[in-house]
């Protein structure tokens, strides 16, 4: 009689612990869809996460020229100090314009970029350019100690935004740094600049390419294209343009930090020619209905596919291709079809 009321008790809490276990699952399962997070099983019964990222809005790269304007380039920080973001501002027409870029650049963003100030508190006293492509940044004397809080990755951030910015200029081949109208021994958290400094170039060259992804500011949801130089082992140009494409579709991170992807996952590169400085990309199907409905982002990854393979010196200009014709069809901003230029202008400020 004893062992079966034991037997009864065991059979008891299976039943119990069971129904717990289902009900428990089916209860995860309405969370999960309630929160719009929706598994993806794929060819081999796995179940991979899928990520959904939040709204934004994007606006996209130009040539337009206001012609009482002038349009310049100036690197401002993310909102966490990772990453170093270009945006395009206008401003009015002046005679000195690298001393007013580097002015801008000390102004800081505007408030509704959802960026901030990459050089927080400092000021220009002078510039001075020279025959010899050096420019020559006079700093305020109190510029060494105030670099010296900043830590070494804002300290870093900080100098190549000024170093990008004034980049934007061939004339402009390294940087001079004074402070108080002397040359500064040290900067920005201790970097020697006691000699000139050499200016980088945002270039597909060597074994480097340099690839363009998103970064979405959290406080606007506005997203902004990023330059991130990268390291591939392939000396084959082809290769190496296939090879920054397909950053663009996994996305990427340097220390740590991550920046988004462009192309979602279902569009596949299939082949890569260059001939007379145009790039033919030639993708499958499943270009002409990514991101459908959302222009926002099919701009964004146009931008991002143009701004990446004409960073190589071979490249001028890309035509799109599907399973190797040529498609007249409307694709966000653009028609397919057509050959594309690097615009001018990138991540315009308004």
């Amino acid at each position: 009689m004893r062992l079966l009321v034991i037997v009864l008790i065991i059979v008891g809490l299976f039943v119990a612990v069971s129904y717990v276990s289902d009900n428990v699952a089916w209860f995860v399962d309405q969370v999960r869809e309630f929160a719009g997070h929706n598994p993806v099983t794929g060819d081999g019964g796995e179940t991979n996460d899928v990520t959904y990222l939040e709204d934004l809005t994007y606006v996209p790269a130009t040539s337009d020229i206001n012609d009482s304007n002038l349009m310049i380039t100036l690197y401002f920080s993310d909102e966490n100090a990772n990453w170093l973001v270009p945006v395009t501002r206008s401003i009015p027409k002046t005679q000195s314009i690298i001393r007013q870029t580097l002015t801008e650049l000390f102004l800081g963003p505007d408030s509704a970029t959802g960026l901030i100030a990459s050089v927080p508190g400092l000021s220009l006293r002078d510039l001075n350019l020279r025959t010899d492509g050096t420019l020559r940044i006079d700093l305020p004397a109190t510029a060494p100690a105030a670099t010296s809080t900043w830590g070494s990755s804002g300290s870093m951030l900080a100098m190549n935004s000024i170093l990008y910015t004034v980049g934007q200029y061939q004339k402009v081949t390294e940087v001079e740094f004074l402070a108080g109208g002397k040359t500064a021994g040290s900067l920005f958290h201790g970097v020697d600049t006691s000699a000139p400094v050499l200016v980088p170039r945002l270039r597909s060259t060597g074994n480097r390419v340099v690839v363009y992804l998103s970064y979405i500011a959290s406080s606007t949801g506005r997203a902004y294209l990023v330059p991130l130089p990268l390291e591939v082992e392939s000396d084959d140009m082809q290769r190496r343009i296939s090879t920054a494409v397909s950053y663009l579709i996994s996305g990427a991170s340097k220390n740590g930090f991550s920046l988004e992807p462009t192309i979602p996952d279902d569009v596949q590169l299939v082949g890569v020619d260059v001939m007379n400085k145009k790039c033919y990309l030639n993708f499958d199907e499943g270009l002409l209905t990514a991101y459908a409905d959302d222009p926002d982002r099919q701009a964004l990854m146009i931008d991002s596919l143009v701004f990446t393979v004409t960073s190589f010196p071979e490249v001028d200009m890309v035509q799109f291709l599907v399973d190797g014709k040529v498609r007249n069809e409307a694709f966000g901003p653009i028609n397919l079809g057509d050959p594309i230029s690097r615009p001018k202008w990138i991540n315009p400020e308004r």
